[in-house]
This record gives structure tokens, C-alpha cells and sequence, in this order.
């Protein structure tokens, strides 16, 4: 997968940090698992990209998401939920929604 998009190293470690936090796994995976997440959070700004992530009742997610607005619209209706740095958030195409999971359980991108 290649992408134009520069990796911030300090942000990628900041993000396996959080991950550690959250799910207690060892530094190594943590740190292999905030680096996937950077890599997909990259190709979702180029265009839209399929990955997988398990849900919070243990189910198997499939998702086309981007983060590239120009292959979406979208009219804000409110603030948000503030959310960690750990929260993976994307535009989902087939449900034309915005989604989100936590960092450590993406599977496959």
C-alpha cells in the first residue's frame, strides 16, 4: 500500500501508548497495531479502501470507508462526541454514515 501521506512517527506512538492503555497488550503490539491504523488512516485520506475490525460483541466488521470528503457529503449536526485518540473514525460508504471502532481491534486493512 502506498500513500503520499508523511507517517508522524510521534503520533503513531502516541496512538500504541493509548492502545495500551485501553486493552493492556504488550508494548510490540501495541506498537504494530498503531502503525496499521496510521497506514489505513492514510489510504482512507487517497480514496476508499476495504478493511475489517471485530465489533464490541465480538462480531466480524467488513467496511468500505474513506476519509477523503470530496467522495462524500456531509452537513454537521451537532458537536460530536468526543472520542480518544484510540478511535478509529471513517466515512462508511455503503451505509453513507460516519462509523467508528477502537484501534486495537482492527483485523485486516
Amino acid at each position: 500500500m502506498t500513500t503520499q501521506f508523511k507517517l508522524n512517527r510521534s503520533a503513531i506512538l502516541s496512538l500504541a501508548w493509548a492502545i495500551r492503555k485501553q486493552s493492556g497488550l504488550s508494548w510490540g503490539e501495541c506498537q504494530n497495531r498503531a502503525w496499521r491504523v496510521a497506514r489505513l488512516r492514510a489510504a482512507m485520506q487517497a480514496g476508499p479502501v476495504g478493511f475489517a475490525y471485530l465489533k464490541e460483541d465480538g462480531s466480524e466488521r467488513r467496511a468500505l470507508g474513506t476519509l477523503n470528503s470530496e467522495l462524500f457529503q456531509y452537513e454537521s449536526k451537532g458537536t460530536g462526541k468526543a472520542s480518544g485518540p484510540a478511535v478509529v473514525k471513517y466515512w462508511d460508504i455503503e451505509a453513507g454514515a460516519f462509523r467508528s471502532f477502537r484501534a486495537e481491534r482492527l483485523l485486516a486493512a
